[in-house]
């Protein structure tokens, strides 16, 4: 059996992404960069987008308004991740040299920051802090996806035989990550199933 064919095998059988995590705790500023639920994630960026308001009714629109779109069904959502998977390897006389195949992966997530946080009353906060807590866990099991998929590209890549092998590998690592968030969004509509709701 190819090592392409057996690798792509074994993804397919890698379990989804666990419908939820535990909780974070309690994100009570938005001073701080990257949250300790997502801190163990390789090469992580956060990228906040402010919404305005101190009531959920204002805060909720001000939310939707947000131009972020989910790649795989265009619908719009309040939060995205992103995966950049580079790959990279050494050639002689223009042959692929697989043992010094290279995988590494940049990951990006975008979330609201509710900017008139602290003049909110104590139940909005809390209703605040569940529902983004909630939001960035389903986020995070995206990332996750990626993050398994890693080693398992890294390993294809090294096993191809040829140049056009390499490319085809890392594209059939690309294309069931996506598959697999897709499938996790379908199965959460995006996350509602596992309570994120504002």
């Amino acid at each position: 059996m190819p090592a392409e064919l057996f690798a792509l095998l074994l993804l397919a059988q890698a379990p989804p992404p666990p419908p939820m995590l535990p909780p974070a705790s309690a994100v009570t500023t938005n001073a701080e960069p990257v949250p300790p639920a997502v801190a163990d994630l390789p090469n992580l960026t956060m990228i906040y987008y402010d919404v305005a308001g101190r009531e959920r009714d204002t805060v909720r629109r001000r939310i939707d308004q947000n131009h972020l779109v989910d790649a795989n069904d265009g619908r719009r959502v309040h939060a995205v991740t992103r995966y950049d998977f580079r790959t990279q390897w050494q050639t002689m006389n223009g042959q692929c040299l697989p043992a010094t195949a290279e995988a590494t992966l940049h990951l990006s997530i975008t979330m609201p920051r509710a900017i008139h946080y602290v003049e909110m009353s104590q139940r909005e906060q809390q209703r605040w802090d569940r529902y983004w807590n909630q939001l960035l866990l389903h986020e995070r099991n995206h990332a996750l996806s990626a993050v398994r998929a890693l080693p398992l590209l890294q390993q294809m890549l090294r096993s191809a035989r040829d140049c056009a092998a390499k490319e085809a590998a890392a594209q059939a690592v690309f294309n069931r990550v996506a598959q697999i968030n897709a499938t996790y969004d379908q199965r959460t509509n995006h996350g509602q199933r596992e309570g994120i709701v504002y």
